[in-house]
């Protein structure tokens, strides 16, 4: 929870067990390919997925941050930072939420050139 909410908020729980729904994903996954080695080659597979695997596995972004440079990941609300690439939502004329991602400082300028 340290890094799902809003900064200067407490941290927020997920809205679903959203850990739970992927650990199934993976164990689903495992299980395909042990039946396809089966079928090419009349062996057995052993299926192990755990938890703790698919929460650590859902930290791409995090982990790979923290791992390259050694940076703690901290709670930043919808927006996201992976490396040069930055997503920020934006409310729209009409009330509306749209979400830029975009690679570098010179595609933003041109995609938003009044900022």
């Amino acid at each position: 929870m340290s890094i799902n909410g809003y900064t200067e908020k407490e941290p927020l729980k997920m809205p679903v067990a959203l850990i739970d729904i992927l650990t199934a994903h993976q164990i689903k996954e495992a299980i395909l390919l042990a039946y396809i080695n089966k079928l090419k080659t009349g062996n057995g597979s052993y299926v192990h997925c755990s938890l703790l695997d698919a929460g650590i596995s859902s930290l791409a972004n995090q982990a790979t941050n923290y791992l390259n440079t050694g940076v703690v990941p901290h709670r930043k609300g919808s927006n996201i930072q992976i490396f040069i690439l930055t997503a920020h939502f934006f409310k729209t004329a009409d009330d509306k939420f749209i979400l830029l991602a975009i690679g570098s400082d010179s595609q933003f300028k041109k995609i938003l050139p009044h900022r």
